[in-house]
């Protein structure tokens, strides 16, 4: 498959009619949910904010502590949620006919943990590559790159994701490359775009292109996994 090839197919699966809505509503509503809670967080926990306000009138010295803790919470939830809908979204793409919001959360959040575990160690044998100097860091996370692919759509757990995707990638590396990196410079095209339009100051529509831009700047990347993925287990 050839680059021109494998965007076409990432654009066509990305705007698929029957899924498209499923898989950008729950990017969106993550996009909402997080507005809002910066918009909590500027309100009642920044310096001077509303809640440090209620603990020194009443004298009490731990506000930094419990600040500490509901910001560790808000974080993880939002963190925990985006992780699931993008395990979710990533399945859907291998379940043929419409799917569900419902079973992108269902699915996401069944897969979370063990994901978790893959991912982590996933970042740590790059670090542990980049550390002997760049380029073995970049080797082993091309590598390893299918893992997560792997754990999400053949249910196979830990190392054996880690194995399946090393027989994946074996003599791929450089078109692995090639490919990760035109995918690099799309994303950052596109970033751009959306972070200037919103800077224009057109009041809707500098809140409207995030909105949808944001979430569909989510899913193209997946998709894009995700035929790279399929196109090394059929050649597998």
């Amino acid at each position: 498959m050839s680059i021109f090839e494998l965007i076409k197919n990432t654009w066509n699966l990305t705007v698929d009619k029957e899924k498209i809505y499923d898989r950008l509503l729950p990017f969106m509503a993550i996009y909402v949910l997080t507005s809002i809670y910066g918009f909590v967080y500027y309100v009642f926990f920044l310096e001077g904010g509303i809640l440090e306000k209620i603990f020194k009138s009443r004298g009490l010295t731990f506000y930094p502590v419990v600040e500490a803790l509901i910001t560790l919470f808000l974080a993880a939830s939002l963190i925990s949620v985006l992780l699931a809908i993008l395990i979710g979204v990533f399945y859907s793409f291998d379940v043929p006919g419409k799917s569900s919001i419902d079973n992108v959360f269902i699915e996401g959040f069944r897969r979370l943990f063990p994901f978790l575990l893959v991912f982590l160690f996933n970042i740590f044998i790059v670090i542990l590559g980049l550390l002997f100097f760049i380029i073995p860091g970049i080797y082993l996370s091309i590598r390893y790159s299918q893992s997560l692919s792997v754990l999400v759509l053949e249910n196979k757990r830990g190392f054996s994701a880690l194995s399946k995707s090393k027989k994946l990638t074996e003599g791929c590396f450089w078109s692995l490359t090639f490919k990760y990196l035109i995918l690099i410079c799309l994303m950052a095209v596109f970033y751009y775009v959306i972070f200037s339009v919103s800077k224009l100051n057109t009041g809707f529509i500098s809140l409207l292109v995030p909105l949808f831009g944001i979430p569909f700047s989510m899913v193209f990347p997946l998709a894009y996994q995700f035929n790279i993925y399929r196109q090394l287990s059929q050649k597998a």
